[in-house]
């Protein structure tokens, strides 16, 4: 199966991450926030509208 790449601006990755509560992809550590890859992926994939055009 290829990678596939997305382009996800900065602002918008941050401001993703800090206004949603990640249910999704997102796990806690103590104080961090680990981003699950294949569910982040997932994600954009339903998402379209995040991704930035190339």
């Amino acid at each position: 199966m290829c990678p596939v790449i997305f382009v996800l601006s900065r602002r918008k990755f941050y401001d993703l991450l800090s206004n949603t509560d990640g249910e999704d992809f997102l796990a806690y550590y103590g104080e961090r926030k680990l981003i699950l890859r294949v569910a982040f992926e997932r994600y954009l994939r339903n998402h379209p509208e995040l991704r930035r055009r190339v």
